[in-house]
């Protein structure tokens, strides 16, 4: 099966879905007790420096930032996720895949929010 713009309905169930896994994994990942010590492991090791300090400008610091933010994590999960439907079902055109993405963006973080 291949999503097209052409039917809608269907393309809006895949958002629909996507949007929640996407939401569901998001959360997962920035929020959760289950994940409490290792995330906090990977920011500090990120964000810390060698002396004993903390980075304020770099890659490192942001992605130590971006670790603890649903948007920012979002827009990739739903990316990541988006790609697993493209290879999986496929769809008929890069436009379809980037309304798949940004839409089922949208829809994480409006339950983010």
């Amino acid at each position: 099966m291949v999503f097209s713009i052409a039917q809608p309905a269907e393309l809006l169930l895949l958002i629909a879905c996507i949007g929640l896994a996407s939401y569901r994994i998001t959360r997962l990942i920035t929020k959760d007790v289950i994940f409490d010590e290792p995330r906090s492991a990977l920011i500090v090791w990120l964000a810390q420096l060698p002396d004993g300090g903390f980075r304020n400008t770099g890659l490192r610091s942001k992605l130590a930032y971006m670790l603890g933010c649903d948007f920012c994590v979002g827009v990739w999960v739903s990316l990541l996720l988006s790609v697993a439907v493209n290879f999986t079902y496929g769809v008929d055109g890069w436009l379809t895949f980037v309304i798949i993405w940004f839409a089922s963006t949208g829809a994480q973080a409006k339950l983010s929010s």
